[in-house]
């Protein structure tokens, strides 16, 4: 009877050990599950993040003039900044693009000027309440309260040193600002130059 017990004994000892086994791998099955889980989740959260970041510094890119498709994103951007300019224009227009291509080098040599732009087909509400007829209109904001409207090129050349004077003359920039950007751009070249390998 002693062999007997001894040997139900191992068998429960046996049992154990392959409900132990089991459960070691269940667990073992469990914790890649969820590695695999959190692994695709954060590979998931950083593309999404990753996303978001490529969103923001495209939009606060300080070398491009921020293209708005919606005119109550443009609205609410407009109220919050100190100062900005909105670029009204219409893709089919030359002078239009004349006026955007003057717009993205002027935001180049100021970075820190708000330069938004909106198409005339994106924004119906805004068109009929600024009363916007001729295009382009480029319309000049301080503290959300319009101030200036250069309609077309009625009041400047179609080139950037005229368009850098005028908005002198609003003081919308100013020369510090052209001479800080200058020197940053001469400090950006030496930087650059120290990198050069020989």
């Amino acid at each position: 009877m002693k062999d007997k017990s001894t040997v139900h004994k191992d068998e429960s000892i046996d049992n154990d050990d392959t409900s132990s086994l089991d459960e070691n791998e269940l667990i073992d099955f469990l914790e890649n599950e969820t590695d695999e889980y959190l692994i695709k989740f954060r590979e998931e959260r950083i593309q999404q993040l990753s996303n978001e970041f490529k969103s923001i510094n495209h939009n606060n890119n300080d070398d491009d003039v921020i293209d708005f498709t919606n005119e109550k994103q443009l609205i609410d951007k407009t109220i919050t900044s100190e100062k900005c300019l909105i670029h009204f224009y219409h893709i089919n227009f030359t002078q239009c693009e004349i006026m955007k291509n003057l717009l993205s080098q002027l935001k180049k040599k100021f970075p820190y000027l708000e330069v938004y732009s909106i198409n005339v087909d994106n924004c119906p509400f805004l068109i009929h309440k600024l009363s916007i007829k001729i295009l382009p209109v480029l319309i000049f904001y301080n503290f959300g309260k319009e101030f200036n409207r250069l309609i077309g090129f009625n009041k400047i050349q179609p080139n950037l040193s005229s368009l850098e004077n005028y908005l002198y003359q609003l003081n919308i920039i100013n020369k510090d600002s052209l001479v800080n950007h200058q020197q940053q751009q001469q400090v950006l070249s030496d930087e650059e130059s120290d990198l050069d390998i020989y």
